[in-house]
């Protein structure tokens, strides 16, 4: 009996590994750079690792990786005038990976100064605590900055993306955005420190909880609109990397992710399980794994880092975070990230199956 329940437990897990879903996170040039120059070999040495989906940043900010209408180009798409979206499409298409587009939402990351100081002129940046203007964060309370992301989306769409993936769709932590808008959403949803703003609900100081509730609004707001845009077109996945643990987030961040299944908005999240330390990565699987018990839709592909800003792990450790994912969260990853530094890696852990 007990072989032939280990029989089972086996042929289970072979079944699950061969239909798991496989994402890397990456950017254009990092794609064309490991394929030494060539979005079609990239395309190839993904589909010897299994890869299924290749989830690479097109937005960043207010900037693209493409001729955008609405949208100003980024820098190093300026520079080197090499096309990326429809390349890529093509490519991956052509070893049966879909390509989704991740648009980093809320940041101003490569947008360029010029348009950064048009946008201050026109009231769309972050206001700080002291009243300062950011040159980082847009203002998410803005409708003109939500309806630049959701025409972006459209283009993309258009193009022929297989979906659209959206990433610092949140805060700057508690480091902004008090601009009269917040202010006025803040008091529509019963806050009462008014005298004194923004000093008044300095989380530092006391979190006030009506505040927390229209931060978390102002981008429910956001994810509602792309939600609408992309339910619009048949066989167009959305998805977004967030921010663990859930439970703080939306206090921290404005990012209540947990919401965002309970509405069935989503067709997977990637919360981002970015450790050197195993037990850290078990945890987090855990409580993922309640999360998304209650879920109707929305799937959930824990993210694992090959390389990330706090750290690296080698091969070994990425296996280690993968079997463990495969135990708790069984369907698919998604890995931080594929360029020409971390692909050798990579292989070494997928093609071993």
């Amino acid at each position: 009996m007990k072989k032939i329940l280990m029989a089972i437990v086996v042929i289970a897990t072979m079944t699950s590994i061969a239909t798991e879903r496989r994402m890397v996170w990456t950017r254009p040039y990092a794609v064309m750079d490991s394929g030494d120059g060539d979005f079609d070999k990239a395309a190839e040495r993904m589909k010897e690792c299994g890869i299924t989906d290749v989830l690479c940043v097109i937005t960043d900010g207010m900037s693209a990786f493409y001729k955008s209408k609405v949208l100003q180009p980024v820098v190093e798409y300026k520079n080197k005038s090499i096309e990326t979206v429809e390349p890529m499409i093509k490519a991956f298409h052509k070893q049966g990976i879909r390509l989704h587009a991740w648009m980093a939402i809320g940041r101003l990351g490569r947008t360029e100064s010029e348009y950064i100081e048009q946008m201050k002129k026109e009231g769309r940046l972050a206001i700080n605590i002291n009243g300062e203007v950011s040159t980082r964060f847009i203002c998410r309370e803005d409708p003109r900055n939500t309806q630049a992301y959701v025409a972006a989306a459209a283009e993309l769409i258009a193009l022929g993306i297989d979906g659209i993936h959206l990433d610092y769709i949140r805060y700057d932590h508690w480091a902004d955005c008090y601009c009269e808008r917040m202010k006025k959403m803040y008091a529509e949803h019963g806050g009462k420190r008014l005298d004194g703003w923004p000093k008044s609900v300095d989380a530092n100081v006391s979190l006030d909880w009506q505040w927390v509730e229209a931060r978390k609004t102002a981008i429910n707001n956001i994810v509602k609109a792309m939600h609408q845009e992309v339910r619009k077109h048949k066989n167009v996945e959305f998805s977004a990397a967030v921010f663990h643990p859930a439970s703080t987030t939306k206090a921290l961040l404005g990012q209540d992710w947990s919401d965002w299944i309970k509405k069935d908005w989503f067709d997977f999240l990637c919360p981002m399980v970015y450790s050197s330390d195993l037990e850290s990565v078990r945890r987090e699987l855990i409580d993922e794994m309640q999360i998304i018990a209650g879920a109707k839709k929305t799937k959930i592909y824990p993210g694992l880092a090959v390389e990330w800003s706090g750290g690296s792990n080698k091969a070994r450790e990425v296996a280690n975070q993968i079997n463990l994912s495969r135990v708790y969260m069984p369907g698919g990853f998604v890995l931080f990230h594929w360029s020409p530094d971390t692909v050798g890696r990579i292989e070494t852990v997928l093609l071993k199956k």
